[in-house]
């Protein structure tokens, strides 16, 4: 099934400012009617194109306290979801770990780098 994933992605998210981190992206998959919910405005929207990080082996990777894109490429639905900016915030969904969705065969955790942020709404 691996073979099925698309190479590269494009997701809406919003833009988050802090000191510690600088800029990043959260709330990806957000929908402009659901703004006033998270505390977004319409500016801070961006639409995120992600490539995979080959070859991430779960097992060995290393903690860190950066910014790091992960998400799960669910299989069923044919998309990916749960995208985090933080390994730790991406592993806390799932309660066996991340991992065990591969072994199930439900999904596939990739690591994504960002190649290119649009503005919102354009194609």
């Amino acid at each position: 099934m691996e073979s099925s994933i698309p190479s590269e992605f494009v997701v809406t998210a919003s833009i988050k400012r802090s000191e510690k981190h600088g800029e990043y992206y959260q709330h990806f998959g957000i929908h402009h009617g659901f703004l006033s919910i998270y505390g977004v405005k319409v500016e801070d929207l961006r639409r995120i194109k992600f490539e995979i990080i080959p070859d991430v082996n779960l097992d060995n990777r290393k903690e860190t306290n950066d910014v790091e894109y992960w998400g799960l490429y669910n299989f069923e639905e044919k998309r990916l979801s749960l995208i985090y900016p933080s390994y730790i915030q991406f592993y806390v969904c799932f309660p066996y770990g991340p991992k065990d969705e591969e072994t199930r065969g439900r999904g596939k955790c990739l690591n994504l780098k960002i190649v290119e942020v649009l503005p919102y709404g354009e194609e």
